[in-house]
């Protein structure tokens, strides 16, 4: 029985490949044909969380780089498929992946998930480079070869694109943000400077803030003492978006956010800053942390299942209430006034159904973890952070209620304004209290000295300096050839003359995807070149806040 058994194996083998032999040399069929649809290649690819490109189980392997659908539409097969990958000056060529024979009516997909180097976490601007394609086939005996090739934007470790999905896709605001988990890579808990910045929270509630086996009243007081802290030194809520709420194209979508060490640095940031460094900070001291994004808004929740604190039950934290403006409010706003601010959004739109929460642990998990972070002067931080606290310990109060920064970068009490010197003394701008002091984003050209302003009513003051000529023409041109290359245009529209005191003046408007503001600018020649100082509004509150502007604009004072 055996016998018969390996016989009968055996002329089935035998027959299958005389089978086979005759469908690789079918007479009279066409030869094979290789076609292959459009290849799907990411324009843009997020550097901060790099390592996520290359896993292939991440968002279920949607995060690949390029896609290309192969069919052999011939009639017999062909022979010795090979497909490999370059991206210029990041990824050398891949090794080739092999099919030695595909079948006649054959399809199959290659993904590529690029393994990036962690040089691209370096990146500050976004870079442009480039992918490479290389196809090999034989078609009837024949060697035939395609190079393709893409272009692709490696975004600076900064910036976050909430979509990634073409606009003609995009039907609803779960689409429009499709790519927000990219953001939990920012969270940062093993950074020394978060370490250092929770110690000094450890100092300022006594000793310690550990112990969370406590449960839910344990995670509540460690937050308080948190909050308190972040009051007590002064850091500050700027911007007045956070979250990008509307979008024309996925162009608009993209925001520059700085990770938490820089906005401990800083001591402000936008509300997704803010709610980045809270994650890092409740992570990093044992307590789950989970982002939440809703149209125009992000802010954080707390919550520890270890100690039978599930997320459903977890503690919302209105992150921007540091600052009371930021929340509509005239007087400081207590912990607990946060939660409730927090916790009555969170259900309104839950219902709304517009609402994104973002477990920390588990995306990082999945492989949304954090980049390499440069060094920190350690000592030099926790002295700057020591004194933030002020000689009473940070035992007083000193909310970011109605301050600016001074000249120092300290701030002065609510109603008394403030006032900004250059560095060389060559002009001087008073400031009304409502003003607080932003960082650029973005500098073109290195110009920008000071942004300062009020979100609540579009009112801004620039100061910026140009250096290698005093020629106050040429030297507004370079301002204008440095903004037009990020997407921003300035018009002067005209010019009310020079005064005795040297200054010259001029007014115009400025115009960009997102923004249509109308200025007046006074400017000088200096020593080392020329300084400007702008004070605008958006075109719309020109009108309504004409009187903060001239006012503005009048406490200009060139030395």
């Amino acid at each position: 029985m055996k016998r018969i058994l390996v016989g009968g194996g055996a002329a089935l083998l035998l027959i299958g490949l005389i089978l086979l032999a005759i469908g690789a040399t079918k007479g009279g069929g066409q030869p094979g044909k290789l076609v292959w649809s459009t290849p799907d290649v990411k324009s843009a690819l997020m550097t901060v969380a790099y390592k996520a490109y290359g896993n292939r189980k991440v968002e279920n392997g949607r995060l690949y780089l390029s896609k290309i659908t192969f069919k052999n539409e011939g009639e017999q097969p062909i022979q010795d498929f090979s497909i490999s990958y370059k991206l210029e000056g990041y990824v050398p060529w891949t090794e080739p992946e092999i099919i030695h024979a595909v079948p006649p009516g054959f399809s199959f997909v290659k993904l590529f998930y690029p393994r990036l180097p962690a040089e691209v976490s370096k990146l500050r601007t976004a870079t442009n480079t480039t992918l490479y394609t290389k196809v090999h086939w034989k078609e009837n005996g024949r060697d035939r070869e395609e190079d393709l090739s893409h272009d692709v934007l490696l975004r600076a470790v900064n910036e976050i694109s909430y979509s990634d999905l073409p606009q003609s896709e995009i039907q609803s605001w779960q689409d429009a943000f499709n790519a927000s988990m990219f953001s939990v890579a920012m969270v940062t808990p093993n950074d020394p400077v978060v370490d250092l910045y929770a110690s000094e929270i450890t100092k300022a509630a006594g000793g310690t803030t550990a112990g969370i086996e406590g449960g839910g009243k344990e995670v509540y007081r460690l937050c308080k003492t948190a909050y308190d802290y972040m009051c007590r030194t002064g850091l500050r809520y700027t911007g007045d978006s956070g979250v990008p709420a509307n979008f024309d194209n996925i162009a608009t979508l993209v925001q520059t956010v700085r990770l938490p060490r820089d906005v401990i640095i800083n001591n402000n940031g936008l509300c997704i800053e803010l709610a980045l460094l809270w994650s890092s900070l409740l992570e990093h001291l044992g307590v789950k942390a989970a982002l939440v994004y809703r149209p125009g808004h992000a802010y954080v929740i707390a919550y520890a299942p270890n100690v039978n604190m599930p997320l459903s039950d977890g503690l919302p934290i209105e992150c921007t209430a540091i600052t009371p403006r930021a929340v509509g409010k005239e007087q400081p706003v207590s912990f607990d006034e946060a939660v409730k601010m927090s916790s009555e959004d969170l259900e309104r739109f839950y219902k709304q159904g517009t609402l994104m929460i973002m477990p920390v642990d588990q995306y990082q998990q999945m492989g949304f973890t954090a980049p390499e972070l440069p060094d920190v002067d350690i000592p030099k931080l926790s002295e700057m952070l020591s004194k933030r606290l002020g000689p009473d310990n940070g035992q007083q109060p000193s909310y970011a209620l109605n301050r600016a920064p001074n000249q120092n970068g300290s701030e002065a009490p609510a109603g008394e304004g403030s006032s900004w010197e250059h560095p060389q003394g060559y002009v001087s701008v008073s400031l009304p209290a409502s003003f607080t002091s932003v960082r650029p984003a973005v500098n073109p050209g290195n110009v920008l000295l000071l942004v300062a302003g009020d979100p609540s009513t579009s009112v801004e003051c620039d100061v910026m300096q140009v250096n290698g000529t005093q020629d106050p023409k040429r030297a507004f041109e370079y301002i204008i050839s440095s903004f037009k290359k990020v997407g921003v245009h300035i018009k002067v529209d005209g010019s009310a003359g020079q005064g005795e005191d040297g200054r010259f003046a001029f007014y115009g408007r400025t115009t960009s995807r997102n923004a249509n503001n109308r200025w007046v600018c006074a400017g000088k020649a200096i020593p080392d070149g020329v300084v400007f100082a702008a004070v605008g509004a958006s075109a719309r509150a020109w009108q309504s806040q004409s009187g903060t502007v001239e006012a503005v604009f009048k406490g200009i004072q060139f030395k």
